[in-house]
């Protein structure tokens, strides 16, 4: 569940075509804030009050030179693929009538909830503590009336507030989640929090009234009663309303893993908190797991491409990612987005 952008000699090219990646630093121990882990590269973070944070180049950039590190916060199968693709890891595991008799797969789905499954016992186990805090809701959620998209969309807004519920209920340093991150020699932001979540445009004045008293009657108010009632947890409708609408403005879709390899369908979505969820139009996509890293697309460009900030996050709308390669300029004051 990771994205990767690199360079290549033409915009048009794919990843493969890509040259060597350069050396990289040596990983560092110490605690990374990711905003200010870019301080020895050619970059620097800055936000847009519609498209949130994106990143400028400062100076020439070798192709393939890597310029960010990116993880998702959160991230959800969509209710289609909840039966056979894994919450933890997108494993794909084939449908019991797709299996053979002498050789059953393994997969099973939470016995209360009926709203996630797992590939493996530890997949079920790293995703344990966040899907007791989410698994009371989605136990109780009447979802008769809900098309398969919504249900999805509730599911990414349950799991970022038991995420966010999580948080709250540890000790930083006993974080489990520093079981998702992934030793590399590239800088990283070092625990993903509630906080930078928090910092990702919503966009809320960017949608209709309609929609966001459809959300909130439909979402909002039944997730914020059932949280009070089965968590304990008190949220506000207007809250819930801006988490629902950031992930909107933030998802990428993730890819599912097929046991046989190569690449999958799309399956579900993560919500990264450094990389927009649409880059403009010269970069492209290829996979690299289980990280998102952020790498120049084109060496020594002089021009000037500091206009291309994504305005898409107005809408809903979600790119592929899970498995993907981000492309970008890396001249003087190109941008990325958030």
């Amino acid at each position: 569940m990771s994205t990767t952008a690199s360079a290549s000699a033409s915009p048009t090219k794919t990843a493969t075509t890509a040259t060597t990646t350069p050396p990289l630093p040596t990983p560092t121990k110490k605690k990374v804030d990711y905003k200010t882990w870019h301080g020895d590269y050619n970059i620097k973070v800055m936000s847009h009050p519609i498209n949130g944070r994106y990143i400028v180049a400062t100076n020439d950039m070798e192709e393939s030179t890597v310029i960010l590190h990116d993880l998702p916060y959160v991230w959800a199968v969509d209710t289609t693929a909840k039966n056979f693709v894994c919450q933890q890891c997108f494993l794909e595991v084939p449908l019991t009538s797709q299996q053979s008799e002498d050789e059953p797969e393994y997969f099973v789905m939470c016995e209360r909830c009926n709203y996630v499954g797992y590939c493996s016992d530890e997949c079920r186990q790293l995703d344990a503590l966040q899907h007791n805090l989410e698994c009371a809701i989605f136990e109780h959620f009447d979802t008769n009336e809900y098309t398969d998209s919504l249900i999805s969309e509730v599911k990414l807004l349950v799991r970022t507030l038991s995420r966010k519920w999580l948080e709250l209920s540890l000790n930083e340093q006993d974080s489990p989640y520093s079981k998702y991150k992934v030793k590399t020699a590239i800088p990283q932001e070092n625990g993903l929090r509630y906080r930078d979540y928090e910092q990702l445009v919503s966009n809320i004045n960017s949608f209709c009234p309609t929609l966001k008293e459809s959300l909130l009657h439909w979402i909002c108010n039944k997730v914020m009663i059932l949280a009070k009632r089965y968590t304990g947890r008190k949220e506000d409708e207007i809250d819930l309303l801006n988490v629902i609408l950031r992930n909107r403005c933030n998802a990428f879709y993730i890819q599912g893993r097929p046991k046989a390899g190569g690449n999958g369908e799309s399956r579900g979505c993560g919500v990264y908190c450094l990389e927009d969820e649409a880059l403009d139009t010269n970069t492209t996509n290829t996979e690299d797991t289980p990280v998102s890293l952020v790498k120049s697309t084109e060496e020594n460009q002089s021009q000037t491409t500091q206009s291309q900030i994504s305005q898409s996050s107005q809408s809903q709308s979600q790119s592929q990612t899970s498995s993907s390669e981000s492309q970008i300029n890396a001249t003087p004051d190109t941008v990325i987005t958030d």
